[in-house]
């Protein structure tokens, strides 16, 4: 559910002691749901202030900033207030030596100084719509998993483009409770975003890891930018010519702050939920998971560190990059420390048991769901044999070090070469990649991507099955006693995915990629 729209309701009886009523709630659904529960904590808002397509409401304020964050209109001319992890990537692109705004930070004095953000668009929810029935059209009981899936891509993908027509609008399908719901969410697109504010590191990084994912922080998390639209109010390309957005409803900032009792609120775009995992998955976040996760992104952390505090032009480059490698490592420290301290494990064993004992009192329950957990356990007995392993594979190697993962985007290429394709068509495509190649050497420095490679390496050899491993890490494992350090050496001087030249001279006549041009990754 990485695109729901979502509201999280808590109520605050006091300054020493909390209590909370949480969850999250679709906030188009409110009169069915949480609405008269949330009034009684407080909330003076009515279901249609806070979320209306009739008329203008909060959830004109809310807004998907970015493709993965929230963010909020604070202002009748569009200005915008996001975390500041989520604006970094962009600051970090008008960064420089020079003018190093991550470090020093950013304030536009006028609109006329406010920086334009390629790629960068926020969405505007204009439309919701349940479309579970014309999604699973042709789904039975009997249809096997591949065909379920195969139907269900084929009903999305041709309402989609039915509902979207040719409208300048995006529509998106998106699966709930594991794909026993589909929404239909409509946005405009906005895509001239840009950049008003960014506070110095030592302000909106202050803390850092230590403290993310804790409460209180005492940091100035946030980012500033500006949504412009055609002089006509629509969505539009970034132009000269464009007008700050007329905003249909804006955020005011309460300069009193809060006291004890007052109701409060969040309204956004959340990630996923896994509120209702089996006890299976929890001991496997715990036991598995999480611990390599951890295990993985602290080693490449390190590296990243290492580099970044020796070299100013580094830490520009990476500044982003160790944010959002950092974001989800303090994460699944903090996860697998409360599921253990709060027994979630033993509670979600003691549900599923009631459960169980509520399906047996009734033959009806127990002909339908009374071999539920056989099928759940079966499919876990085999899980449990791969999960660590594949964490690692994804971690340490496929989205390990960064011309592994690079290289990755050019085996369509090499595709082309083994299906014998017409050479013109090979070289245009070949043509094709030169933006996503300024865009990767841009960012990118070998000799941090070397050390984090080899020891990504060096950690998948040390914790992994040989039966699951892949044959040449175990081959270069075993021969250098576990280090990887002089083979990735080697390689990331001969392959073409470590140096600009090299992977541009081979663009302008590409050829197949043998063995030794992608030497850089033993995962392709």
């Amino acid at each position: 559910m990485k695109k729901l729209f979502s509201l999280i309701s808590v109520l605050v009886l006091s300054l020493t002691v909390a209590r909370a009523d949480e969850g999250m709630w679709l906030p188009y659904a409110l009169n069915g749901q949480n609405l008269a529960e949330m009034q009684a904590m407080g909330c003076k808002l009515t279901a249609e202030q806070i979320f209306s397509f009739n008329q203008p409401s909060i959830k004109d304020a809310i807004v998907q900033f970015g493709g993965g964050c929230t963010g909020e209109i604070i202002s009748p001319e569009g200005l915008l207030l996001t975390n500041h992890h989520c604006g970094l990537s962009y600051v970090q692109k008008h960064s420089s030596i020079e003018h190093d705004y991550l470090t020093d930070g950013f304030w536009a004095k006028s609109k006329g100084e406010e920086l334009p953000n390629a790629g960068l668009s926020v969405l505007f929810l204009n439309k919701v719509e349940d479309v579970t029935e014309a999604v699973l059209k042709g789904v039975t009981a009997q249809t096997s998993e591949a065909e379920r899936a195969e139907l269900i891509a084929k009903n999305s993908k041709e309402l989609t483009k039915e509902r979207k027509g040719d409208r300048n609008v995006r529509v998106e399908i998106v699966p709930f409770y594991s794909g026993n719901q589909y929404i239909l969410f409509e946005y405009d697109e906005y895509k001239d975003v840009r950049l008003v504010c960014c506070p110095p590191w030592g302000i909106g990084k202050f803390g850092a890891d230590t403290d993310n994912w804790t409460w209180p922080r005492h940091k100035g998390d946030f980012n500033i930018f500006r949504v412009y639209t055609a002089p006509d109010g629509s969505p539009a390309e970034y132009s000269a010519d464009n007008i700050p957005m007329k905003s249909k409803w804006f955020l005011p900032i309460n300069l009193g702050g809060v006291k004890p009792c007052d109701y409060a609120m969040i309204l956004g775009y959340p990630g996923s939920t896994d509120r209702y995992s089996t006890s299976y998955t929890v001991k496997n976040v715990i036991e598995k998971e999480g611990p390599a996760i951890i295990d993985c992104r602290t080693t490449k952390l390190e590296n990243y560190r290492k580099h970044m505090d020796a070299d100013q032009e580094v830490f520009i480059m990476y500044a982003s990059k160790q944010a959002s490698v950092s974001n989800y490592w303090k994460y699944y420290i903090g996860q697998v420390k409360q599921l253990k301290r709060n027994h979630v494990y033993e509670r979600r064993l003691a549900q599923e048991e009631d459960f169980m004992n509520w399906v047996n009192a009734d033959a009806k329950r127990k002909a339908e769901y009374g071999d539920i957990f056989t099928g759940i356990k079966a499919k876990w007995d085999i899980l449990d044999e791969i999960e660590k392993s594949f964490v690692y594979h994804r971690e340490a190697g496929w989205n390990g070090g960064e011309a592994i993962a690079f290289s990755r985007r050019f085996m369509r290429i090499n595709q082309m070469f083994e299906d014998k394709a017409d050479k013109a068509d090979i070289k245009a495509a070949a043509e094709k990649m030169q933006p996503a190649v300024e865009t990767f050497f841009k960012d990118y420095s070998m000799p941090l991507d070397q050390d984090v490679t080899a020891a990504l390496l060096a950690l998948f050899y040390k914790n992994n099955q040989a039966n699951l491993m892949p044959s040449e890490i175990l081959r270069i494992g075993m021969e250098n006693g576990g280090d990887f350090t002089e083979y990735v050496a080697k390689a990331f001087e001969k392959s073409i995915f470590t140096d600009k030249s090299r992977l541009e001279k081979w663009m302008e006549k590409p050829k197949a990629l043998d063995k030794e041009a992608t030497k850089a990754s033993a995962f392709t």
